[in-house]
């Protein structure tokens, strides 16, 4: 009689039904816990791709403007792509040595890929912003998130104007 009294007057789980409460939380912190990592992937070539967008356009209204940052007559305006990096560029060459460069890192894991500029430069024409060199159906430039290859092409028509981010 005593064993029945304790039985009816004991709450709580028990150890099989703790392992498998456990076990389902677990498993629902793992999914959330990869969603997020995945939008934390597709966000950050997202904002690199904003950001080279924002560049260019920059690139392109300094030529326009005919701005001056050298002290001499008003330049072409251009951007160098490398693997891992970008450099903001005045003149219709690009020269490593220039003091008047500006390099922009992208994120750690972040590279360009089939850059698909002459010389791997876009170049903005003085006066007109118009590009230099350009070539039919190749201005394109593709950021590719090397974690999980997400990835988004930027094309840039003749005169300039960024035409696609996909």
């Amino acid at each position: 009689m005593f064993s029945k009294q304790t039985a009816k007057n004991q709450k709580g789980f028990t150890f099989p039904e703790i392992i498998v409460i456990t076990g389902i939380i677990l498993m629902l912190f793992g999914f959330i816990t990869l969603n997020v990592i995945n939008t934390q992937h597709q966000t950050s070539v997202n904002a690199a791709a904003d950001i080279i967008v924002a560049d260019i356009k920059n690139q392109q209204i300094k030529a326009m403007a005919g701005t001056k940052e050298t002290g001499n007559d008003p330049q072409a305006y251009g951007i160098h792509f490398g693997s891992t990096s970008y450099t903001l560029f005045h003149g219709s060459n690009y020269n490593a040595n220039d003091t008047f460069n500006f390099v922009i890192q992208l994120d750690q894991n972040i590279q360009f890929f089939d850059v698909k500029f002459p010389n791997q430069n876009l170049v903005f024409a003085k006066g007109s912003g118009e590009v230099e060199g350009f070539i039919d159906n190749q201005n394109t430039l593709i950021i590719r998130d090397l974690d999980n290859n997400n990835q988004k092409t930027i094309t840039v028509n003749r005169y300039g104007a960024v035409t696609g981010v996909n």
